[in-house]
Order: structure tokens, then C-alpha cells, then sequence
């Protein structure tokens, strides 16, 4: 232990710190403004389409456009809701 004044940083070093602090909050809110940016399309999503959403979703839209529900898979084609 000394009994002597405590050290100063010198001029250099606190530059260095600085720049080191304004970097680090330049890189929070470039992050920030990214995940920001992407909210309103977040809000606006109805929801995740998991299987059984999905399956629901379809039979609504084959009901809704007149097509058969149960109608055999042609091939080359996947249908969700069978």
C-alpha cells in the first residue's frame, strides 16, 4: 500500500476509454434500432402456423374456395389439410 496521491490517468488512456464507451453504446443501439425495426411485422402476424393450426387453416381456406376437403393428393402436389 502507498501513501501517495492517487494515480492520473494520462490523456491517452482516457481518450481510450472513452472511444471504448462511445463504441460500446454505438453497438447497443445499432441493436436496439434492429430489433426495433422488426416490431410493427411482429405485432401484425396472426400467429405461428403449427401442425394442428395449419391442417385448421387449410380445410377453411379448401371450404371457403369450394374445393373438396377430402379430395385424394394429386402427385407433385402436397395438400395441408389431409
Amino acid at each position: 500500500m502507498t501513501n501517495g496521491p492517487p494515480e492520473v490517468p494520462s490523456a491517452s488512456q482516457a481518450r481510450k476509454k472513452a472511444l471504448l464507451g462511445f463504441l460500446a453504446v454505438v453497438l447497443t443501439l445499432v441493436f436496439a434500432g434492429w430489433k426495433l425495426s422488426s416490431w410493427p411485422v411482429r405485432l401484425r402476424y396472426p400467429g405461428e402456423r403449427n401442425y394442428v393450426e395449419g391442417m385448421r387453416l387449410a380445410e377453411m381456406l379448401h371450404l371457403r374456395g369450394g374445393l373438396p376437403i377430402y379430395a385424394p393428393a394429386s402427385a407433385g402436389r402436397l395438400d395441408a389439410a389431409i
